[in-house]
Formats: structure tokens, sequence, C-alpha cells
């Protein structure tokens, strides 16, 4: 009824979710495990395992994880079953997104929907869950990479345009949104998840990427409320300075429109920094 596509490098990790999802997800199922050191995108990865699944639900997930839920297949099909026209279902999302580059979760607190036992980086365990949800599912316009489900009859694939490891998730996301399909999160289903993920340099410059490869179909948002990308931009912009790394095109667009922003005296002195030590040779 399941089938379950999990690109695996981490053996350790992977026999530990094999074993909890036998003892946990109570309907019949299938894993397709692809074996992938980083050699191949985590868009091909799972499109690969789409092809191969024998059942018409899927879940692409990461290795690093354990399920909380007792039976959480038989909920998962059924959040699917009791309305058709859901597309995706994630644990973790945001009900907008930014046309400027940034993560999901670079929005207005009140729309982030999120349940899940994180681990932090530096050895701290927290059930971190947003009080945003009024009902077990919630309609959002992107969600997080961690936990995909999604339908092989919808034929929605990942987009192999979206290279290496990030942003894959909001690429299927609004594929799915501008196809008509609707994008929920559940908080019916815990899971406990070993890692964080990386906002380094790679992770930054796939974002810019990305977005200019989306750009024609940003921003996008479930209610009403147009995106306030003045918050989306900031946030990124942050996390640029925090790497050191200066998008150049992003920023003189914010510094136009918050010329008084303490944030552009930080970028200011990165680029006068920057000048001085070629100077000196």
């Amino acid at each position: 009824m399941l089938s379950i596509i999990i690109s695996s490098y981490q053996e350790g990790f992977y026999n530990a979710l094999e074993k909890n999802i036998a003892e946990t997800i109570g309907i019949p199922y299938e894993i397709i495990k692809i074996h992938n050191p980083k050699l191949i995108g985590i868009c091909d990865a799972y499109n690969r395992g789409i092809a191969d699944a024998n059942y018409d639900y899927l879940l692409c997930v990461h290795e690093d994880v354990l399920f909380h839920t007792e039976n959480w297949g038989v909920t998962l099909v059924n959040i699917f079953e009791k309305d058709t026209n859901i597309g995706l279902i994630g644990i973790a999302g945001a009900t907008e997104k930014s046309k400027f580059p940034s993560a999901f979760w670079h929005t207005e607190k009140e729309k982030i929907f999120i349940s899940v036992i994180q681990h932090y980086n530096n050895g701290s365990r927290k059930h971190y869950s947003t009080n945003n949800f009024t009902s077990p599912e919630h309609e959002v316009a992107v969600i997080d990479g961690v936990f995909i489900a999604l339908k092989k009859s919808n034929n929605i694939f990942f987009n192999d345009e979206i290279k290496g490891f990030h942003c894959y998730d909001l690429g299927i996301s609004i594929d799915s949104f501008s196809n008509g399909l609707k994008v929920v999160v559940t908080n019916q289903i815990l899971l406990e998840h070993f890692s964080i993920g990386k906002t380094d340099k790679e992770f930054i410059y796939r974002c810019i990427d990305f977005h200019q490869l989306y750009r024609s179909k940003l921003p996008i948002q479930t209610d009403e409320n147009f995106p306030k990308e003045t918050i989306a931009k900031e946030k990124f912009l942050h996390l640029c300075l925090e790497n050191r790394i200066i998008p150049y095109k992003l920023w003189l667009s914010y510094l136009i429109l918050n010329p008084w922003n303490k944030i552009n005296f930080y970028f200011m002195k990165i680029i006068f920094v920057n000048f001085k030590r070629r100077l000196n040779g």
C-alpha cells in the first residue's frame, strides 16, 4: 500500500529506520533503498524510486529519522483518501513562499506549521511544535524535505533541473501547488529527526539558483494575504552574512528600500575588508 523511498548513505541510520518502520507502520509496504553516497542529486534519486514503486502512495523520507506514532501508515493513507485533491503531505511547512531566495521558514511565525522531535548540533533534543494547528491537517504552500508523501497517479516528479541536495522540497511543493493539488502538513505523525539541515554556503548558492529557476511561479500563498517579502529577504540576508556571502543584486534591492537598516552596515564592512585585503595583496 505504501512505497517508502530512502536515499541512503549512512548504514546505521538506515538499519535503525528499517526496523522502526516494520514496528510502527501498520500497513503493507515496501522500502526502495537508493544507495547514494552523494553520487547523484536527491531529485534524481527520488525519481528513480518513484519509477520503481509498486504502490500508488509514496513516501520520500530522510534516513536519519524514527517514527514515534503507532500505525502512522494508516494515518497517512487516511489523509489522502479523505481528500483526493491532496497532492503532498509533510510534517513541516509554511503557508507562503517569497519570490526572493529564502528557506521555507523565512516568514512570519504564524505562517509556519511544524511538529517534530528535533536534535540540534549542540546535542540537545526538543519536540519543536508550532501552536498554529487548528486541525490535524493544515493547507500550506511548501513543505520541508524530511518527510514528503505523494501519489504516483498524480504524475508529479522531482525537478531534475534542481541539482544537489537543497530546494528539491520547494520545487515539488510549488509544482504540485501550481497543478492545482493541495499541499498539507499534519501533526498526527510524529518523527524524531537526528540531524538539522546545513544552512552553509552551498545552501545559499542553491537557493539563489532555485529562485532563478522558479521565478515565474513565485510568490505563492494559501490565503489572500500577499507574502511580506521584506521578512524573507532580511532573514536570507542575515544567513548570507553568517557565511560572509554578498548576494549583490538581492542586497542592493533591499538597500534601496531599507537604507538605514543595520544589516547594510555589515555588508559594507565586508566589502571594505575584502577591498582592503586585495589592496594589501
